[in-house]
Order: structure tokens, then C-alpha cells, then sequence
């Protein structure tokens, strides 16, 4: 199986996960002690995101998220458990 992926830098922008565009989504990954958590921080990263992008208010982007995003998680990964929300 081969793979092909783009990366790009953006240079002075700090960011502490990585957000994954992929075939028209958006994923965003959180990591925390428990599944709960590293979907809490998958969450807030996904409406910060739509808030800075669209101009909605926190709330208002969290109503969009719940409605059109998916949340996938992982426990694969010990003792840190991962997250992610989908949204196209």
C-alpha cells in the first residue's frame, strides 16, 4: 500500500494538535487520559476552529458541530487515549 500526503507548514502559527483535511473533512484530534477527555479536547479544537473560520459564537458553533460533525475514538494508544471529530 502506498501513500501519498501533503503537509503544510505554517510558519508563526502555533498549533499544539494537528488538524487533518482530508477528501472534503476536517478532522480534528484530541488526546487525553480517558476517552472522555480527548473527546472534550477534539471538541473544543473543532469549534474554536469554526469559530475563528465563520464568525459564529462558541455556542452557535457548537450546535453546527453537533449536527453535522462525527466523533470517532480510539483506544489503541495507552496510557494516552485519542479522539477525533469529523466534520464535512
Amino acid at each position: 500500500m502506498n501513500v501519498r500526503a501533503r503537509i503544510t507548514l505554517l510558519k508563526h502559527r502555533v498549533l499544539e494538535r494537528p488538524i487533518i483535511a482530508q477528501g472534503g473533512a476536517v478532522h480534528f484530534v484530541g488526546v487525553g487520559p480517558s476517552v472522555e477527555e480527548a473527546t472534550e479536547d477534539a471538541a473544543g479544537r473543532a469549534v474554536d476552529f469554526a469559530v475563528t473560520r465563520t464568525g459564529l459564537g462558541r455556542e452557535e458553533a457548537y450546535m453546527l458541530l453537533s449536527i453535522i460533525g462525527e466523533l470517532r475514538a480510539s483506544r489503541n494508544s495507552w496510557p494516552t487515549r485519542r479522539s477525533s471529530l469529523n466534520s464535512t
